[in-house]
């Protein structure tokens, strides 16, 4: 059975119990240490930069110009930039990463001529003078957390028009521990297992239950059939639960694949589900459910 989703919709839900609550205060911790433990810049600017794409709308066309394209660090006056026109006018994002401890950061962040932000203040300065923007953000990450000290001199030295959003290591491990997307990133660095369901590992399950249920040999050795173009209107109309029945041979696996390969590459999530999860299941739901954590057990349904 294929089922095809438009969107993602979370298996756990709800209040959280208190024993839950604790394990997540456990994991806040843990993930804090593991995020103090990185020691190479490439691999935080890579995960931080990721983690700002899913964690705020206004940056999810961030661009990465920290890394070449072997991931390798090289010279930028900043590690991620970008432009955004909203209501009219055009606002600046910039970004800069560190794993600096937290005894460097001042100097990391407030040095006259070398700092983060006297860098991101040279840009924005100029971007003004020529009249490309209205204003500008600079996000700051880092595997420390700062002193309270330091945090208002960074948003003092910003001035006018320069908005600071910091990114600290209790905010991000925050976001890994509690956001399903979050959560997601967390288990793909650090492999602590997602218990909540994410678009992004929803698309993963997708294409892995589609590897082992429907294998399919290369697009350019396949034929298209009238059934590939009646399926896909079925699906695209929205006309709910349908019955692909054929004798042997007349390539129903093959257009279901196909189907499901045109339904991930437009967003959507499609689920194979085995004939057992179905037999255990009373509802559609629940067989989506056992479908899902047949490939992902950590996953908790609420």
């Amino acid at each position: 059975m294929v089922v095809l989703v438009r969107r993602c919709l979370p298996i756990a839900t709800g209040i959280l119990p208190i024993h839950h609550c604790a394990k997540m205060s456990s994991l806040v911790k843990q993930t804090r240490e593991q995020l103090g433990k990185l020691a190479s810049p490439d691999e935080f600017e890579a995960l931080a930069t990721a983690i700002l794409r899913a964690a705020v709308p206004a940056y999810a066309s961030l661009l990465h110009v920290g890394t070449n394209a072997s991931g390798r660090a090289v010279r930028s006056p900043v590690d991620g930039i970008d432009i955004r026109v909203h209501r009219g006018g055009r606002h600046l994002l910039l970004v800069q990463h560190t794993i600096t401890a937290r005894k460097g950061l001042r100097q990391k962040w407030l040095n006259n001529k070398s700092g983060d932000v006297a860098k991101a203040k040279a840009i924005f300065d100029k971007e003004v003078a020529r009249k490309a923007i209205q204003d500008a953000t600079l996000v700051l990450t880092s595997t420390s957390d700062p002193d309270e000290v330091l945090i208002r001199d960074v948003h003092a030295a910003a001035g006018d028009g320069l908005r600071i959003d910091l990114w600290s290591a209790s905010r991000i491990a925050d976001f890994l521990d509690r956001h399903p997307e979050g959560q997601w990133l967390r288990e793909q660095q650090f492999g602590t297992e997602s218990i909540r369901l994410s678009a992004s590992q929803a698309r993963a399950i997708s294409k892995q239950s589609l590897n082992d249920y429907l294998p399919l040999v290369a697009r350019d050795d396949t034929v298209p059939r009238t059934l590939d173009a009646a399926l896909a209107e079925f699906a695209w109309t929205g006309r709910g639960a349908g019955f692909v029945i054929g004798e042997s041979g007349l390539g129903k696996s093959t257009a279901l694949r196909r189907l499901a390969d045109d339904w991930l590459a437009q967003g959507g999530i499609a689920l194979v589900l085995a004939h057992e999860h179905i037999e255990h299941a009373s509802t559609i739901e629940q067989a989506v459910a056992l479908g899902l954590r047949h490939w992902a057990p950590a996953l908790e349904v609420g």
